[in-house]
């Protein structure tokens, strides 16, 4: 089987990443476009970095755009935090988990743990972090 070769210049792939990642044109303000803005997650690990990301992509971002209900804030690889659609949380946080069993079986009893113990209620992460680690 031969292959097309594909030849792309720089400015076209540049062009490519700035309208995938939302950024050649701010998008307006709403839940939709902060689902976009954030499709990918968003690395918040410098605390409001996400915000600064929204508000690159969307219209009439304020200083609490990042607390929107139609985005979440989770821990992601290596404790960074980021910040998702709330509606790609499952996708997002499963494509996260580590590839080898041990290391899974570690996040999947962290997570139970720290759930049996929150019951439902909300802490800081840095809170969580501290007392559950």
């Amino acid at each position: 089987m031969t292959r097309t070769r594909l030849d792309l210049t720089r400015p076209q792939i540049l062009a490519f990443r700035r309208q995938a990642g939302a950024l050649d044109e701010r998008l307006p303000r709403g839940p939709r476009s902060l689902r976009r803005a954030a499709w990918a997650g968003l690395q918040d690990s410098m605390p409001r970095a996400a915000l600064l990301s929204i508000h690159a992509r969307v219209e009439g971002t304020g200083p609490s755009t990042w607390e929107d209900p139609s985005l979440v804030q989770l821990w992601g690889p290596r404790f960074n935090v980021f910040v998702v659609a709330a509606c790609d949380l499952s996708v997002f946080s499963l494509g996260t988990l580590p590839d080898d069993a041990r290391s899974r079986r570690r996040a999947e009893d962290l997570a139970a743990r720290l759930n049996a113990t929150l019951g439902g209620t909300q802490i800081a992460y840095g809170q969580a972090g501290a007392s559950y680690l």
